[in-house]
């Protein structure tokens, strides 16, 4: 389709990288103390140290930076953070790289200061428990977790090919064939969910991603519901989720 030429690939950071940031952990990188020369009159010359660049720190509310390389204590493992891949709500999510076989996750990385009050934490706990029992095509991946002193990290599929709300901003339109590809996916997913009994609640094109296959995951950040509940009670008008969004790709600009 027209679309495979027009979606950004956003490729995972190299192993340079993270061989570099491991080195530097390691101290790999730390230069050998060179011999000293002796001076014309057969005296040691006194090394002069430079003075350390001086930086202007910026305080920030986000809490301390998040290492480069993040060690899971329950496993040994140990990953190479790279770039922002997206933020929102208590997290950020990064590209995440597994140091042992270089598998690349989608890691949103949780700060324990987030997540201080127990309903907060109850949250993202209900949210593991959830998505790790999910298996379907089209619904993204979750593969593992754990947490440090500092921080929640959940590993989830990488969709290398971002989001459909990116798609859209770079198109403005898709062709009906395009919609029709993407839209037996979307079904495809939540049907599945469905059948978990699980309600999305928060449907948008930013939830629906797209990996190098140019298949499409949704991914389900929502809490788990009754669906015969949440039908009986459907005369209950409640809003969930974000923003209500037009299928504007489908029914075009009024």
């Amino acid at each position: 389709m027209e679309l495979l030429r027009t979606i950004t690939y956003q490729p995972a950071a190299g192993t340079k990288m993270c061989e570099q940031a491991l080195g530097k952990a390691c101290g790999g990188d730390s230069k050998k103390k060179r011999p000293q020369q002796p001076s014309e009159d057969g005296q040691p010359q006194a090394q002069v140290t430079p003075a350390a660049p001086h930086h202007h720190h910026h305080h920030s509310h986000s809490g301390p930076e998040i290492s480069r390389i993040i060690v899971d204590p329950t496993t040994g493992k140990r990953y190479c953070r790279g770039k922002v891949l997206g933020k929102g709500g208590f997290a950020k999510c990064y590209e995440m790289t597994d140091l042992t076989n270089n598998k690349v996750y989608a890691a949103k990385i949780i700060p324990h200061s987030r997540v201080a009050k127990p309903h907060q934490r109850e949250k993202i706990d209900k949210e593991i428990e959830l998505h790790r029992i999910l298996h379907h095509k089209h619904v993204v991946q979750f593969y593992h977790y754990f947490e440090d002193k500092e921080n929640i990290y959940i590993l989830l599929e990488y969709c290398s090919r971002r989001s459909m709300a990116h798609i859209l901003k770079a198109r403005k339109v898709l062709t009906e064939p395009e919609v029709r590809y993407y839209l037996r996916q979307i079904v495809s997913g939540l049907k599945y969910l469905h059948e978990q009994e699980i309600l999305h609640r928060d449907l948008k094109l930013g939830n629906f991603f797209i990996n190098e296959a140019m298949e499409l995951k949704v991914y389900n950040a929502a809490r788990k519901a009754s669906i015969r509940n949440y039908q009986s009670e459907r005369n209950i008008q409640v809003h969930k989720g974000s923003e209500v969004y037009d299928a504007i790709f489908i029914t075009g600009p009024s």
